[in-house]
């Protein structure tokens, strides 16, 4: 999550564990660490009304989701593509992706 604690024009940082101020029934995914086999991540794995507000309360003002669910993490197993990009920017990436209405599956 990035936490931008004074706003988007103040500094802000990238957290990967859960705050402790967050709700303690926040859900949370156990991850290991790449850089260090030894440690894990609590990384927040949740959509709940109350957790959403509890980041939003923390300064999170961006969520950067992984490419997984809980269950297959850290392994990517879904891409979202954001259709909202002017079309003009980019065409031969705008057209596949934004015109696709069936779900792929790798």
């Amino acid at each position: 999550m990035e936490r931008c604690p004074d706003g988007m024009k103040g500094e802000c940082f990238y957290q990967k564990e859960k705050p402790p101020a967050m709700p303690p029934d926040t859900p949370t995914k156990r991850i290991e660490s790449p850089e260090d086999k030894r440690k894990t991540v609590n990384y927040v794995a949740g959509g709940k009304l109350e957790t959403q507000l509890a980041l939003v309360n923390l300064g999170c003002i961006a969520v950067h989701v992984m490419g997984s669910r809980a269950s297959t993490a850290p392994k990517p197993d879904w891409v979202c593509f954001d259709c909202t990009q002017n079309p003009a920017s980019s065409p031969t990436l705008h057209a596949p992706a934004c015109s696709s209405k069936k779900r792929s599956t790798f």
